[in-house]
């Protein structure tokens, strides 16, 4: 009976160790401020009476962003306010999608490397192919099912080493 009366007074209680796993899945949202998180971030810790340091370290943990996480570490915060202090301004960067970095000499060379599965040209895709449309399993070079453009008949020279190639599909 006495157990039934503090549930209905106080509510149904989680385990420590529920408290804590909620805790640590707590991350900083992307249109969050960071006081609202950290805020949070701190009443969750007193409910599972966690230490100055442990605190600073899972609120490191929280931030999604690599190089705010690594600026936050070179900070070595002495006490949960100070961190609160530095981030209070800190906006997170956008998403991964919301803007196009500029692409690398070594990613522009791999989007070059990718094949036309109709024609078997670098540098498109087959929906932005020029050739006539090759049924799937054909040969590369005349467009005949039964053999591979390496056993091609029709096969022309490939003397040129442009990524072009010279198959006339039918």
């Amino acid at each position: 009976m006495l157990l039934f009366t503090k549930l209905k007074a106080f509510g149904n209680t989680a385990s420590k160790s529920e408290r804590r796993r909620k805790f640590e899945q707590r991350k900083w949202q992307k249109d969050e401020r960071f006081t609202m998180y950290f805020e949070d971030k701190t009443m969750m810790s007193q409910a599972i009476n966690m230490d100055t340091e442990e605190l600073l370290e899972q609120l490191i943990e929280g931030i999604p962003s690599a190089s705010l996480r690594d600026q936050a570490r070179i900070q070595r915060f002495a006490n949960p306010e100070q961190m609160l202090l530095a981030f209070a301004n800190i906006r997170l960067p956008q998403q991964p999608g919301t803007y196009e970095p500029k692409k690398s000499t070594s990613e522009a060379t791999q989007i070059n490397n990718f094949h036309c599965r109709n024609c078997n040209s670098k540098g498109h895709f087959a929906k932005e192919c020029r050739k006539p449309a090759r049924a799937p399993g054909s040969c590369f070079a005349c467009g005949e099912m039964g053999h591979f453009v390496g056993e091609c008949r029709q096969r022309k020279s490939n003397n040129n080493n442009s990524n072009d190639n010279n198959y006339n599909v039918s």
